[in-house]
This record gives structure tokens, C-alpha cells and sequence, in this order.
């Protein structure tokens, strides 16, 4: 006689102990999000504050950036494209990698060699992208042997003797997005250590010899030694003042754009203002 009116009630409590987890899940979720949300905000607001951005066009540093401007891919076939643009999206208009970099007081004291740094360029009126090869007072040589082609040696001041410096962006073994042409191609990117663009082109001061970095002097160089111009040309080491930032982090894509009429132009999507799919560190 008395199950009958308890069992309803049981019930009744079931359920409304199942609400309060429900509620309390869902407030500890919102709680979470906005956690993350707040957190992911703070730290874009800190990069786009204290970070400037830079873009990269042109093959210089590939396959470190631009990882596809040497090639174009259409049909299953790869077409050799302008070198001095980047992914090919439409006749005039190119993909090229976007990045912020660390141009705040005080950068240069915190490079470190290999990192990649944003410098201006020979006449001043445009940026070039290149990595930090040697430091003032540095004494380096790049290799001409035939089995150590392009390796890189370095004697730091005070130092007797000359000591191999391992160039890790050249490791295929830490790149599998690499195809066997890729490496192909940057192992012939490293052996022109000594040479640019045309292999019988040597410089003047540089060559197989050793060179000596004076006060104030950083050695530049690009990845794909085959086509950059860099510290090996005729311009020489970059002077500390000519240095704008060290090169921290690559954000997304931008569109550079080359008017048949008029001054090349950089464009940022929306969407990529911060693409965590191509968000990519360069330092540690």
C-alpha cells in the first residue's frame, strides 16, 4: 500500500538530481571556454602588440618559407614559376608566407645564430629575409670539398681552431613533407655555399677562403643558397643597424600582388590574420 505513492517521488529525485549535473556540466564548459577563449585572446592581442609583421616573397629561404614557391602544381605536372613571387594563385597575384617577427629594443641581443632575421635591403627601400649565419668578430669558411660540400665552419674570436657547425635545416630526417626532388634540390642549395646563381660566379673576399666579420657585422645567408642574394654578393655582411627583427613565428598566407602598372602589394585574408593550421614557430 505505501510502495505506490513512494515510487513516483523516487523518481521525481532521480530526475532532478540528473538536471543539476547536466546544469553544473554545462557551467563548468562555459566556464572552460571562456577560459581558453579569454586565454587564446590575451596571447594574440601580446604577439600583434609587441610583434610586427613581415611577409616573404620569392624563393630565397625555401624550402624553410614558401615551401611551394619553386614549383607551381597544375595537372600533375610542376612548372617552374617566377622566382620572385611565391605560390602561384592567378596571373599577377601570388601566395607568399606571412609572419611576426621581434623588432622590440634590445632583439639583436637576443639572437642567436640560425635564427632568421628581417634586414633591409640593399637600397634600403624593401625588407629581405635571410638566416644568421655568423656573428661580429667571427672568423667562417664554407666548404669546397668535394664529399663536404657547403658544410659550414666557424672559429669564434679567442678560439685556435676552426669547428664544423651542423645546419639542421638542411636535415631531410626532420622534414617528411620533403619529396626525393625536394632534397635533391637542397642538397644542391647547400653545396652552392660558395656560389651564386651561376657556378662560376665567385666573390670577391669570400670564395672557399676564410673570412673574418668585422664590429657590427652579422653574416646573412639564404636557405636556398642557389638563388639568394645575400652576405655572399657583392653587398657583404649586414651592419647591425641594418638588422629590423628576428623572425619568430609564420601566421598564414598573404596575397602579393604585382600590378602590370604599379607598386607590388602585400593583402592578408581575413582568415588568415591567424590560421592555427599553417601557425608555424621559428624559435625555440
Amino acid at each position: 500500500m505505501d510502495a505506490s505513492p513512494l515510487s513516483p517521488l523516487g523518481k521525481k529525485k532521480k530526475t532532478s538530481n540528473t538536471k543539476q549535473i547536466v546544469v553544473k556540466t554545462l557551467k563548468a564548459l562555459l566556464a572552460l571556454f571562456f577560459l581558453v577563449a579569454l586565454s587564446i585572446g590575451a596571447q594574440v592581442s601580446y604577439m600583434y602588440g609587441r610583434y610586427q609583421p613581415f611577409f616573404i616573397s620569392g624563393e630565397s629561404m625555401w624550402p624553410t618559407l614558401n615551401y611551394d614557391s619553386r614549383y607551381m602544381k597544375g595537372d600533375g605536372v610542376s612548372t617552374s614559376i617566377d622566382p620572385s613571387s611565391g605560390d602561384y594563385r592567378s596571373p599577377g597575384q601570388y601566395l607568399c608566407d606571412y609572419g611576426l617577427m621581434d623588432s622590440s629594443d634590445g632583439f639583436i641581443d637576443r639572437l642567436e645564430r640560425f635564427d632568421i632575421v628581417v634586414a633591409t635591403s640593399r637600397n634600403g627601400d624593401s625588407l629581405v629575409i635571410k638566416r644568421l649565419m655568423a656573428f661580429p668578430g667571427e672568423s667562417f669558411y664554407f666548404s669546397e670539398e668535394e664529399d663536404d660540400l657547403g658544410s659550414f665552419y666557424v672559429k669564434k674570436p679567442g678560439e685556435d681552431d676552426y669547428t664544423l657547425i651542423e645546419q639542421p635545416f638542411y636535415d631531410p630526417s626532420i622534414h617528411p613533407e620533403w619529396s626525393e626532388e625536394d632534397i635533391a634540390l637542397v642538397e644542391e642549395a647547400k653545396g652552392r655555399g660558395t656560389i651564386y646563381r651561376a657556378p662560376n660566379e665567385k666573390f670577391e673576399n669570400l670564395g672557399g677562403e676564410q673570412y673574418c666579420l668585422g664590429p657590427g657585422e652579422f653574416f646573412l645567408c639564404g636557405d636556398n643558397r642557389a638563388h639568394s642574394g645575400d652576405s655572399r654578393s657583392s653587398r657583404g655582411p649586414f651592419k647591425e643597424d641594418e638588422l629590423v627583427g628576428r623572425a619568430i613565428a609564420i601566421i598564414g598566407k598573404a596575397t602579393y600582388v604585382i600590378p602590370v602598372n604599379g607598386t607590388p602589394s602585400y593583402h592578408v585574408e581575413l582568415g588568415n590574420y591567424l590560421a592555427p593550421w599553417a601557425f608555424r614557430w621559428l624559435v625555440d
